[in-house]
């Protein structure tokens, strides 16, 4: 809840609204840029839309590229929320309870269960563990 309050704060102090790093110097300034890029898009994406239009052909492809296109963002956005706290990348449990550890001393069958678990949560062959 701290965010929702620190963005509230941040919102309604004041020297955030005013001078050259204040939200409404840089708000035309995101607006130019999105209309940039929003005509790059289209100047890119409908000479290639006639033409394939035209052709009646790679209909198929041209889908596949464009969601694949929409897509990444929405990876981009799933990695970097893994990569802040909420995501809690890196305080994952590392280790199974079942494992040897100085309080548990290994035994064949957790030394063998361990050597599973190890291998099954990284990803390699057992007999790499």
């Amino acid at each position: 809840m701290t965010t929702l309050t620190d963005a509230w704060d941040w919102l309604t102090d004041s020297a955030h609204w005013e001078g050259a790093d204040g939200i409404w110097h840089r708000l035309p300034q995101h607006l130019v840029l999105t209309v940039v890029c929003l005509v790059i898009s289209c100047l890119i994406a409908l000479p290639v839309a006639l033409v394939l239009g035209h052709l009646g052909k790679g209909g198929a492809l041209a889908v596949n590229i464009s969601n694949i296109g929409r897509a990444v963002p929405t990876f981009a956005v799933l990695v970097l929320l893994l990569l802040t706290p909420v995501g809690d990348w890196g305080r994952a449990r590392r280790s199974s309870p079942w494992c040897c550890s100085p309080s548990h001393p290994c035994s064949p069958t957790r030394t063998s269960a361990c050597a599973r678990w190890t291998a099954a949560s990284s990803g390699r062959p057992a007999g790499w563990a």
